[in-house]
This record gives structure tokens, sequence and C-alpha cells, in this order.
């Protein structure tokens, strides 16, 4: 795991106390995602050779699902799909869950397009970070993305509804991705300094950022 995270993220809170869970391969909440991040976390197995064993973790008739020639960016997918995929990844570049942070940088990077790159050098992290909600249901078909506080140099990011429940593989990995989000909207000196599972189904992050020149 990149060692920045250790200095920028705080660790995880769960004031519920509420139970933690691992995915297990074959078990589905009905929740579903689009394929541009399994497609890219796929490539991202594939290239430390680790794609075959984790194909290998799924009963059939998933495992032929999740080839790669069968995966398509536009298509929707089962979320545990990705977020089991982003443990076994997470497995393999430090103790969990705190390596999924990385997973979910990482494969952050790789999914923002041109597009959003465009649209990220034009506006502020504060316009583009309240325009975030309605880009989530886009991409996940339960659950809402809230930006409830925002300022010229920090967020409060609530996610609602979120169908894993209290997965804190996916907690985590969201927390990267949300770092890797404002980053590409040039801000500096990102740090996450508010990491909860408020209560199952509903995640709490804190950002700040150094103001922009």
């Amino acid at each position: 795991m990149d060692k920045r995270f250790d200095d920028i993220v705080v660790p995880m809170t769960n004031p519920s106390g509420a139970p933690v869970r691992d995915l297990v391969p074959g078990q589905f909440c009905g929740g579903r995602m689009k394929g541009f991040a399994l497609v890219h976390l796929v490539e991202e197995l594939a290239a430390i050779d680790a794609l075959d064993a984790w194909h290998a973790t799924w009963p059939e008739p998933h495992r032929a699902t999740l080839k790669r020639r069968n995966l398509s960016p536009g298509a929707w997918f089962p979320v545990e799909y990705y977020y089991h995929g982003a443990m076994f990844l997470a497995q393999r570049l430090g103790p969990l869950p705190r390596s999924a942070i990385d997973v979910g940088h990482r494969i952050t990077r790789r999914d923002i397009g041109a597009f959003f790159r465009f649209l990220s050098s034009m506006a502020s992290p504060p316009t583009v970070l309240s325009l975030a909600s309605s880009f989530w249901r886009s991409y996940y078909d339960r659950s809402e993305l809230h930006c409830t506080q925002v300022s010229d140099t920090s967020a409060l990011l609530e996610i609602r509804g979120w169908p894993l429940l209290d997965d804190i593989i996916s907690l985590h990995e969201l927390g990267g991705s949300f770092v890797a989000f404002n980053e590409a909207c040039r801000a500096k000196d990102v740090r996450l300094t508010r990491l909860e599972l408020t209560r199952p189904g509903h995640f709490t992050y804190a950002l700040h950022w150094s103001p922009l020149p």
C-alpha cells in the first residue's frame, strides 16, 4: 500500500458499533454498478498475475461472466463482483481493510474519463463535488451520494442506502476514490479526516484540501 495514505487518511470509526462482515462469492444484495471500475480492476489483477486466482474463488457461472472478454464498461454488474475483487487486490497490497484505500485511489484514477478531466480543469473542487451527487446514480443503481457541507477547502460527503450495508472494504475503497476524485479537481494536500461507518448502509467522509492559488 502507498504509505502516504497512512498520513492523509484517518482510521475508520464505527460509532454505531455495527458488526462488520466479509463479502462471500455467490451471495448478492441486489445492488448493481456500471462496469467501468470492474474492467479497470480486472486489468490491475491481470497486471500482477492474480486474475486467474481471483476467478477461481467464484463459482460458475460467475467465473465465466468475469472473464475480461465478457466485461463491458457500460453494462450493469452486481456490486459484489467489484468489491470482492477490490478486497482480493487489497490483500496483495497490504493489511486489510486500509489497503482498500489504495485500490479505490488507483482504480478511480484510471476510471476518470476525458470529459471529467476537462470539467475538473475548468471548475473548482467545491463545484465538482456538488455535482457529484447527480452523477452517482449513473454508476450505482442503489444508494445516494449527498454533499451535505462544502466550502473552498472542505466537504462532507454521505453515502446513504449503501446496499453492502456494513462492508468495510467498500467503506475504505470509496474513501480512496474520493481522494483521487478531489485530486483530479486540482485540489492539493487532500486529506480524508473522517472515515465513518455511521450505521449499516450509511457512510460519512470529510475531505479537506489546501486553498487553490
